[in-house]
């Protein structure tokens, strides 16, 4: 009888584990990570950079148990989690507040090769001075949902590879 019952109150904290949702310590200080070149993983989720479609960028309080730390400065101010859908996988990263871009966005999104499209509504771009190949190896992105605060920006080079243009029109014009 101990048996059952042992696996009954597992089975219970297994789905309490899965159906439960990450707080936040605290705000801290919600700057992304920078990207590592030498990873392929999408920051720290285990799915290889390559394979997501879908880039969301969020402010809320709502983290569900398969996040992971995102923060620069892994004080759990910043999450990113993964979600697949019809052969899809998304990316949502977010942060009680705004999620604040680093200061060095250089090959931030490099060799998302997948990525079709990046709803960058809820991240700050204010403090960025590099955006150099932020995009580069982001070979099927066609829809950006952006407002971009560039007014500190100093070097934007080759910020999408050699293409200087997105679904035909400048970049420059998009952003600067």
């Amino acid at each position: 009888i101990a048996i059952p019952i042992l696996l009954v109150i597992t089975v219970a904290l297994v789905i309490l584990l899965m159906n439960s949702e990450i707080s936040f310590e605290n705000k801290g200080s919600r700057v992304l990570m920078v990207h590592d070149d030498l990873s392929e993983s999408a920051f720290r989720t285990g799915i290889d950079r390559d394979k997501i479609t879908r880039i969301t960028f969020l402010n809320t309080t709502s983290i569900p148990s398969n996040a992971v730390d995102a923060s620069k400065n892994l004080d759990g101010s910043v999450f990113a989690w993964v979600t697949y859908h019809d052969g899809n996988y998304s990316l949502f990263i977010a942060a009680d507040g705004k999620v604040i871009a680093p200061t060095n966005c250089r090959n931030m999104f490099k060799n998302f090769t997948q990525l079709e499209y990046i709803n960058f509504n809820k991240f700050d771009t204010s403090n960025v001075t590099n955006m150099s190949r932020m995009f580069r190896g982001t070979t099927s992105l066609n829809n950006i949902d952006a407002f971009f605060d560039v007014s500190n920006v100093t070097n934007h080079d080759f910020f999408m590879d050699n293409d200087d243009t997105f679904n035909g029109k400048p970049w420059v014009e998009l952003f600067w």
